[in-house]
Formats: C-alpha cells, structure tokens, sequence
C-alpha cells in the first residue's frame, strides 16, 4: 500500500564520462524515484545534463531533440535555466536532485521527469531548481538514464532509483 522498492543505482569516486543507469525502468512499476549527487570537472564552466536511454545495457540515448523542458533555478542574482554552470568543489557538490520520472517503460505515453534539487553556481552560491522534462518521442520503451557534463568530466557522485509502489 505505497512505498519504494530499490531498483538500481550508479556511483563513481573517481573521474568518469557519465553516471548511467540502465535496466532502471520496467513494466514492474509505472513510476519512478530518483534521488542522488553529482560533481562535474570545472574545465569550461560545465553544465549538468541527463538523457533517458533504451536498450538496456546494450542501449542507447534517446534523442536530443525529442526533449521538452522547462527548469527554473533561483538565488540572490535572478533566474536562469537548469543547465548553469556549476562549481567542482566535491564538498559543496555540483548539483543534488529529488525526481519523479512518470511513465518511462509504457511506449504510448510522453514520459515525464518533474522535481527539484540543489546546485551550486561557479561562484560559489548555492541555488534552487525546480522544473520539469517531456520526452515527446513514443514507440520505445525508456529504460534507463544517463547523467553527464555538457563539457568535461564527472568528478564523482552517486544516483539511486527506487519503483514507487500502488
């Protein structure tokens, strides 16, 4: 009657390209949990991106252009979307997230992430977001997620995705 059964996660203390979670979404659940931390390389200003995958561990990305999304973050100097760029300082880490994905594995519908979470800006500050992400694309069943830099490296982190129970 309600709660959240583990299903996977994904975790590096040390440099990576990414933080993948594959086989995560299944017909099992039809909502997801997805709560977790990561610390981007500063080389260019790097800015924290995910992309839904299908396939399983053989997999791949979803299209780029089949996103629709709208992230607001707020601090002292106004609003800006959620891909800022982001600190490396491991101690205060790049960027914290609660999310619900709905719907990822049923093929017929738009699969949604809505959420908040926490980054914190090159300079240093921390800062609020909030916000949401259609994927448009039909036809495949999303099985996974993939977090990454737009620019760079993941310096470390950890993600856990748990199924919410009916």
């Amino acid at each position: 009657v309600g709660g959240l059964a583990f299903v996977g996660q994904a975790s590096s203390t040390s440099e990576v390209s990414d933080l993948t979670l594959d086989n995560v979404f299944t017909s099992t659940y039809t909502n997801y949990l997805i709560v977790g931390e990561y610390t981007l390389i500063n080389g260019s200003g790097p800015q924290c991106r995910f992309r839904f995958r299908s396939g399983g561990s053989s997999g791949s990305d979803l299209s780029g252009s089949e996103y629709n999304y709208h992230w607001i973050r707020y601090n002292a100097d106004g609003v800006c979307d959620f891909s800022a760029p982001v600190n490396n300082d491991s101690a205060r880490v790049s960027f914290r997230l609660c999310w619900t994905v709905y719907d990822p594995f049923d093929s017929s519908t738009r699969a949604t992430v809505s959420g908040h979470g926490k980054m914190t800006a090159t300079d240093g500050h921390s800062a609020f977001m909030t916000g949401s992400c259609d994927y448009k694309g039909t036809g495949t069943a999303i099985t996974g997620i993939r977090f990454f830099a737009n620019s760079d490296n993941v310096k470390n982190g950890h993600f856990r995705v748990y199924g919410i129970t009916d």
